[in-house]
């Protein structure tokens, strides 16, 4: 008998064998995590039903890895008054969540490619953006603009730097889901009868006249009344709800 031809055919189905277990196992834990995610949602429908609260809004999938920021404001920005734009712009701004701003208007502002259209805050004649760091919004961090005989023709804007960026660590938890976010809020806060149109995670704290402010990962969850909640997507605290900005 040929042994090393013999050892040669017993590795290969070894490994074979391992590749087989490997990929039941990841199939078997994939359905087990589409199982608990079923379960999870099943709970949350469930609990909406029972206190009447209506859900019209997509939840965004998905838990990365956030931390919080550190932001320094551009104080010659922090102005309450409008500005005019140098080249007014025809309002043709298309309705749609996570837009960039028109090229005509961005290259008119400090660091207008960083801003994203926010439909609901938005509405006609009036348009808010907020500065993003990477793609997530800042939700305190507005420009807006205002509109007038269809031309866009003022705008107020804060801008901010980040002096202080959250290095990734996979030893940090993800955040939690829109889900659990939906979940908690129902359950804890909101009155019968409550209809949640928006679902957002971004940056949120309280500014204060300092030179430097701390922004935290927080699912923004908008009411039909216009109530704003704010849920800190780490350690699940809730804001008092707010009217509006």
């Amino acid at each position: 008998m040929d042994w090393s031809r013999a050892k040669t055919v017993l590795i290969l189905a070894f490994l074979v064998l391992n590749v087989l277990l490997s990929f039941q196992l990841w199939t078997s834990r994939n359905e087990l995590e589409a199982s608990k995610v079923g379960a999870g949602v099943a709970e949350v429908q469930q609990l909406m039903e029972s206190k009447g609260v209506k859900l019209e809004a997509e939840l965004p999938e998905g838990t990365p890895i956030l931390r919080e920021i550190t932001v320094e404001f551009d104080d010659s920005l922090r102005s309450v008054a409008r500005e005019m734009l140098k080249d007014p712009v025809r309002d043709e701004i298309r309705m749609e969540n996570g837009a960039l701003l028109s090229e005509r208007i961005a290259r008119q502002l400090p660091m207008g490619e960083s801003y994203v259209l926010d439909v609901k805050q938005s509405k006609k004649d009036y348009y808010v953006y907020n500065q993003a760091y990477q793609k997530y919004p800042m939700f305190e961090v507005q420009l807006e603009l205002f509109a007038e005989k269809g031309f866009i023709t003022q705008y107020r804007q804060s801008l901010v730097e980040v002096v202080s960026p959250a290095p990734s660590d996979p030893k940090d938890p993800s955040i939690l889901s829109s889900l659990t976010a939906v979940g908690s809020l129902t359950e804890n806060y909101l009155s019968t009868g409550a209809v949640i149109t928006d679902v957002k995670l971004g940056y949120h704290g309280q500014l204060y006249n300092s030179e430097t402010q701390v922004l935290a990962p927080f699912w923004r969850i908008m009411l039909q009344s216009g109530e704003l909640y704010y849920v800190h997507a780490i350690n699940g605290a809730v804001e008092v709800p707010q009217k509006g900005k």
